[in-house]
């Protein structure tokens, strides 16, 4: 027979038990919630923010679908479309660039795609040489980062994070270390002051938000012009020489690049993707010492090296092509880039034409948000009415200085057009019209 003071104590034990677990479950949830909303999500639609977006889309692919990648900086990321080349070239690829993307942070998102993917060529642009370590900011560290599934590159990658920022002159700083390390597995050491910025988008996904149409590429719709041609960049050589600085550590790691593509039996390709300006006002235009600097490297690590500017030189239109003065292309320049840069693949590698459901699903969204972005960076009255008329729900509304075009099926506005004194168009806000309608036009899809 059961004492009943043992059995009172039994009960006692197992409820303190059961507080101190409920206690624990509770707290581990209130702790992942806070964590979850106070970490960057990187996910808005179209956008340089949109690595979560587009890395979760590459990473939740279909295996061994994809037989070229893009990476490198925000040069990649504006200026190729794999979906152009798909239409152009039925070439399945994808765009891995980032914003100011170190070498360290390539190297990472190789070895993670290696995991899942078989691509027979990885084409780098030679950009990323020329990154000064002295002025990466951890922000280009963590977009791609906070974006990668955990897995051993992640861990790696966490290592070498750390390490950069820990080794100063006076020493290595073993705090520092610590923290940056442990604040990849969990976020909310480097984000819990980030209560301040918080939006909406933090906290709900935008419903359509997930429909993503661009492998990668962020579709510019922006235009500045670059005010210079390519022989006028080059007119001081002397002050170019002093901005094609190859840092070692970026060839060295460049070399790790190299034989990690050989051991998955892929072919690296090094190019550029132009950049016009003076480095006066953009130290990263791509001038002819830069060019001469990364060629020489590639020849020295015994890797392709195929020049857009220079060795194939491509026509780009300095006044309507870029969309920030130079520096990157818009949605016409990439558009050319892409054309330029497929044509290349097809004929110098061996790869097969093939068909990708996920492409051939998403090509409807991709033809309609391009043919928006082509709309407004058209600069002719006459060639944009023309063009308006593919727009079935677009209806024109005359301004006292120019005019605005709304989408009657969505409700919302896709242009704001300025008319200037000589005829041409002037496009305001185009970018974020464009996105507007983006997450519009996918809620009106799901419908």
């Amino acid at each position: 027979m059961t004492n009943p003071n043992q059995q009172k104590l039994n009960d006692t034990s197992k409820g303190k038990l059961r507080n101190v677990l409920s206690f624990f479950v509770v707290g581990a949830l209130l702790f992942a919630l806070v964590q979850s909303l106070l970490t960057p999500v990187w996910n808005y639609p179209n956008s340089e923010d949109n690595l979560s977006y587009s890395y979760d889309g590459f990473f939740s692919s279909e295996k061994n679908i994809y037989d070229v990648l893009f990476i490198g900086t925000s040069h990649v990321l504006y200026g190729i479309s794999p979906m152009e080349i798909y239409k152009n070239n039925q070439l399945v690829t994808y765009n891995l660039g980032t914003s100011g993307q170190p070498m360290d942070a390539t190297l990472a998102t190789l070895e993670e795609a290696f995991e899942s993917q078989s691509p027979k060529v990885v084409v780098l642009d030679a950009s990323s040489l020329f990154i000064d370590e002295e002025h990466e900011l951890d922000s280009m560290w963590r977009f791609v980062m906070d974006s990668m599934p955990f897995g051993m590159a992640k861990i790696k990658y966490a290592h070498t994070y750390a390490m950069f920022f820990a080794e100063h002159e006076e020493g290595f700083d073993l705090n520092e270390y610590t923290q940056r390390f442990a604040s990849v597995f969990l976020p909310i050491i480097e984000f819990h002051d980030r209560y301040d910025e918080l939006n909406s988008n933090d906290i709900w996904d935008n419903p359509g938000l997930k429909e993503y149409y661009m492998a990668g590429y962020f579709l510019q719709s922006f235009h500045e012009s670059s005010g210079v041609t390519l022989d006028e960049m080059n007119k001081n050589p002397v002050k170019n020489e002093a901005y094609a600085k190859v840092y070692d550590h970026n060839v060295e790691v460049l070399k790790e690049i190299k034989r990690l593509c050989e051991e998955h039996n892929a072919q690296l390709l090094l190019t550029k993707i132009p950049s016009i300006h003076t480095v006066k006002w953009y130290t990263g235009a791509w001038t002819l010492q830069r060019y001469q600097a990364a060629k020489k490297v590639a020849m020295e690590c015994d890797i392709t090296y195929f020049d857009l500017l220079y060795d194939g030189r491509m026509e780009i239109d300095v006044e309507h092509d870029f969309t920030d003065g130079g520096a990157h292309l818009n949605y016409l320049g990439a558009k050319k880039v892409s054309k330029y840069l497929g044509d290349y693949l097809f004929s110098h590698y061996e790869l097969n034409k093939k068909t990708c459901e996920s492409f051939d699903n998403h090509m409807e969204g991709y033809d309609t948000l391009t043919q928006l972005a082509t709309l407004q960076l058209t600069f002719d009255r006459d060639d944009y009415e023309s063009k308006l008329q593919q727009f079935e729900t677009f209806e024109l509304k005359e301004t006292q200085k120019g005019f605005v075009v709304e989408d009657s099926a969505t409700g919302q506005m896709v242009d704001k057009v300025t008319i200037q004194k000589d005829g041409t168009l002037k496009h305001k806000d185009g970018l974020f019209l464009l996105e507007d309608y983006w997450l519009a036009y996918a809620k009106e899809k799901q419908k």
